[in-house]
């Protein structure tokens, strides 16, 4: 059974983020954002299972293969839909998880929000992050015929996100967060 230390927070994106009620999936628009700016709202997980392999069960780090840059590594992550995840940014990054990874699990922690660019069209993007202790894996999942997944040590997973400096950022913080997390690994 898991000790929460950290708290699931920002379940409602409200909370912290101005929402343009018409936009299912941004805040701001050209007529009420500075300089016209949308921002694409997304969240993703952090999915941590016991490394039993590994040097005194160091936690392991779930990476999915990129679509569109072979022999490269993501975390789960995606945009945010309010009507689909029914007004949570919690719902949302378990269900890119489970859609991208085909893991299901349990949030044990709240990463907050990281902001950058979409690399397809520019978009400014605001992702927020949760840590996901791995409860099961599915043997077949959505992606499946377009991504692999791997579990790999925190240090490898570090090198396999070099080229995001900001995805290293959010592995940092998980890799902390969980260390104060007691979930009897």
């Amino acid at each position: 059974m898991c000790t929460l230390v950290e708290t699931v927070a920002g379940a409602m994106p409200e909370d912290e983020r101005n929402i343009d009620a018409s936009s299912p999936s941004s805040i701001g628009s050209p007529a009420n954002s500075p300089g016209g700016a949308v921002v694409r709202l997304r969240a993703g997980c952090v999915v941590l299972r016991s490394g039993a392999g590994l040097e005194g069960g160091a936690p392991e780090v779930l990476l999915v293969s990129r679509r569109r840059k072979q022999n490269s590594f993501t975390v789960p992550a995606g945009k945010y839909d309010r009507e689909v995840d029914q007004d949570s940014l919690a719902a949302c990054a378990l269900r890119e998880t489970r859609e991208e990874a085909g893991v299901e699990g349990e949030l044990i922690g709240d990463l907050g929000w990281f902001d950058g660019i979409s690399k397809k069209d520019a978009t400014k993007t605001s992702t927020r992050y949760f840590v996901m202790r791995c409860l099961r894996e599915l043997a077949a999942w959505d992606e499946a015929s377009e991504r692999e997944r791997g579990w790999f040590g925190l240090g490898e997973a570090e090198q396999l996100l070099a080229h995001n400096p900001a995805l290293v950022e959010v592995l940092r913080n998980a890799k902390s967060a969980s260390s104060r997390v007691s979930c009897g690994w």
